[in-house]
């Protein structure tokens, strides 16, 4: 059964860098980035982590205890700017207060 971190029956997650017959699989670069990105990653990374080996969840709970951002997603650049905009159409405009006519 394929998920997002386990292809073809490996675990990505899986590996202890003090360990040669256990390699790492995937760098910790790309494992921050695909948990920062993909929510189903996150969802899935938090399911899986207590059931990996002892050295993988070393690493990788280090990993979360150096890098605490990890927990927010990363907007893409235009999901970003659609919600700055709704703010700024937002906001009410105030004036001077009403204008005297007549006399």
């Amino acid at each position: 059964m394929d998920t997002w971190w386990i292809t073809n029956t490996v675990n990505y997650l899986e590996g202890d860098p003090d360990n040669t017959s256990d390699p790492v699989r995937l760098p910790d670069a790309y494992i921050i980035d695909f948990l920062r990105r993909i929510p189903a990653a996150r969802t899935e990374f938090c399911q899986l982590l207590p059931t990996l080996s002892v050295g993988a969840q070393t690493r990788l709970n280090a990993l979360l205890a150096k890098h605490p951002f990890i927990n927010s997603l990363v907007q893409d650049r235009y999901e970003g700017a659609d919600q700055f905009q709704k703010r700024m159409n937002q906001t009410p405009v105030y004036t001077a207060g009403p204008i005297k006519r007549g006399g």
